[in-house]
């Protein structure tokens, strides 16, 4: 995915088989980070960390949120205890604020938004692994029907949900 020309108002076309690419990785790698986070001992650093960067989100004005909402994302991974994770989803964020930048912010789905944010980081908290993957997945499927259906894609064949492990 392409940025848009500066100044140029429109984007490249999508290749559908690219959003989708990028929607089914990130579905792997946010809910894995998610439930790793729950499983670590969090120091009181991680935790602040943790809970500013949702405080951040929850409280950012419209031209603020998707990059709040980024650094959301990373702080579950970074808190998660995997460098490489972290910078795996920094890499997917990117691409996923491409494909947000062409849709617009509606507010309740922002409202609905932050409070799955609260859904994954209370999970976390507590220590539920399980329920932090499964929060993090239902508001990831959230995000990716949203852009599939303002940018004119079907959903792919198989879903995040497919790909959770079997316990």
């Amino acid at each position: 995915m392409q940025p848009a020309p500066a100044g140029s108002g429109s984007y490249p076309e999508l290749d559908p088989a690219e959003v989708d690419d990028v929607l089914t990785f990130r579905g792997v790698l946010e809910p894995a980070a998610a439930s790793l986070a729950a499983r670590a001992t969090l120091s009181p650093a991680q935790r602040g960390h943790l809970l500013r960067t949702l405080a951040e989100v929850a409280s950012a004005p419209a031209n603020l949120y998707r990059p709040k909402d980024a650094r959301f994302h990373v702080a579950i991974a970074e808190v998660a205890g995997s460098p490489s994770l972290a910078l795996a989803v920094a890499d997917v964020r990117s691409k996923i604020n491409d494909l947000l930048d062409r849709i617009p912010l509606i507010q309740p789905n922002l409202e609905h938004s932050n409070r799955q944010h609260q859904e994954i980081v209370d999970a976390i908290l507590r220590g539920d692994d399980e329920a932090a993957f499964k929060a993090a997945q239902d508001h990831l499927q959230g995000t990716a029907s949203l852009l599939h259906g303002f940018l004119g894609h079907s959903q792919p064949e198989v879903s995040p949900q497919e790909t959770a492990p079997q316990r």
